[in-house]
């Protein structure tokens, strides 16, 4: 029951393969299966060049989590990291993403006493076949590393050792020169949260509650001229802000599920969707993949033409997190299916797939998911602590100085 449960907070990807036409298109879809383990599987990034999948993995019978990377046709799956080996049962990790170039990942890794409290989550890099770690943070607790579109920089979150406190800092990609880009903001509860590269980087877009609501803001990249974009005139948190591929647009969700785009300059906002999870824009900014948890669909960037893909009847329990491959033509996403958590790939025929856009460095940045606060920050917690909510209770923590812990 807990695993379940467990399950249905994370929710990731899953598949069989088989051809269903949508109800609004008569192309074909083939959805491929890509792992099928006892583990539960958590889409992490997708290669800029759409060659590999990289994803983090729990393992129930070691108690440990695991980074994998995988041929996107389900082949070639290669271990990049096992905590179980380096950490013992001391540290949980959580993937983050490729660089724009695709030669570096980024880890999270969350160091954990005995009684399962996180003493530090830092942040590393890595080579995209696991050699050559480098811890980037040292202390604190740091999640939700994102690239620059030129893979100079990295913007982060730290949670504040003020009570309540979130805040969004970047630095060199080497780790180096750490700089707090909304101290200067609000108060001791103040929270600051999905931060979002612009497609030329030279703005970041974020969620933050400064203003009594969660609303939508964007600054310079260097922390300079914040503005509140939404006007949050409701009941509504405005979260999970996204750029589209061109910089002029601006997704954003409410926490109760509407989803909403406005230009960049927080301008002409409009409805596009209800009831939405989680989404992300297709590489050419024509298209938005989307999910409710159970279903998967499509629709223009302006909300027309939405066709469904993935119901609930046909592939039950949960699907979500639908993420589009660099050229356009697959999404990846996550299902329970199976009953574990499982990713699965969909091949989109001529019709409803997406025009692939040109290998600039900017264009070969994959296409984030954008979730809801849960899925940017908490899943990652989660993975970190997961494999304590299945611990028996005579096992033990052994317990690992955090700076000689992930040795990947």
């Amino acid at each position: 029951m807990i695993k379940k449960i467990f399950a249905i907070i994370l929710l990731c990807t899953f598949g069989l393969t088989f051809a269903a036409a949508s109800s609004n298109t008569s192309q074909q879809v083939q959805f491929i299966q890509l792992t099928t383990s006892a583990e539960d599987d958590f889409f992490g990034s997708w290669s800029p060049d759409g060659e590999k999948i990289v994803f983090s993995s729990i393992n129930y019978s070691t108690l440990s989590t695991e980074i994998y990377i995988i041929n996107s046709d389900g082949g070639n799956k290669v271990q990049l990291f096992n905590n179980t080996r380096a950490c013992m049962k001391a540290c949980r990790v959580s993937v983050g993403g490729f660089s724009p170039d695709g030669t570096k990942i980024d880890v999270w890794v969350g160091y954990i006493d005995e009684n399962g409290k996180a003493l530090n989550l830092s942040i590393w890099v890595m080579n995209n076949d696991g050699s050559n770690p480098v811890q980037l943070t040292t202390s604190g607790l740091n999640i939700g590393p994102k690239w620059s579109p030129d893979g100079k920089k990295i913007v982060f979150i730290v949670l504040s050792s003020i009570p309540g406190r979130r805040d969004i800092w970047v630095m060199n990609s080497d780790g180096t020169n750490k700089v707090s880009l909304t101290m200067d903001l609000g108060d001791a509860s103040s929270e600051f949260w999905t931060a979002q590269w612009s497609p030329d980087g030279k703005k970041i877009v974020f969620s933050s509650n400064i203003s009594g609501r969660e609303d939508i803001w964007i600054m310079n990249s260097d922390g300079s001229k914040k503005k509140k974009l939404s006007k949050n005139e409701g009941l509504s948190h405005y979260v999970s802000p996204a750029w589209s591929p061109s910089g002029e647009k601006i997704a954003f969700r409410s926490d109760h599920g509407d989803l909403w785009i406005m230009d960049k300059d927080g301008s002409r906002k409009s409805l596009l969707a209800e009831k939405i999870s989680d989404y992300s824009f297709s590489p050419d900014g024509t298209k938005i993949a989307y999910s409710d948890w159970n279903n998967i669909g499509i629709m223009s960037s302006d909300g027309s033409n939405k066709t469904q893909l993935i119901t609930e009847r046909e592939f039950k329990e949960f699907n979500f997190g639908p993420i589009w491959s660099p050229d356009g033509k697959k999404i990846a996403f996550t299902s329970s299916r199976d009953g574990n958590l499982d990713i699965w790939v969909m091949a989109l025929g001529k019709e409803i797939a997406s025009t692939a856009v040109s290998t600039t460095a900017v264009a070969a940045v994959p296409t984030p998911i954008l979730r809801t606060p849960a899925f940017e920050a908490i899943v990652a917690l989660l993975v970190f602590f997961a494999a304590f909510l299945f611990m028996p209770p005579n096992q033990s923590v052994t317990h690992v100085p955090h700076r000689t812990c992930p040795h990947l």
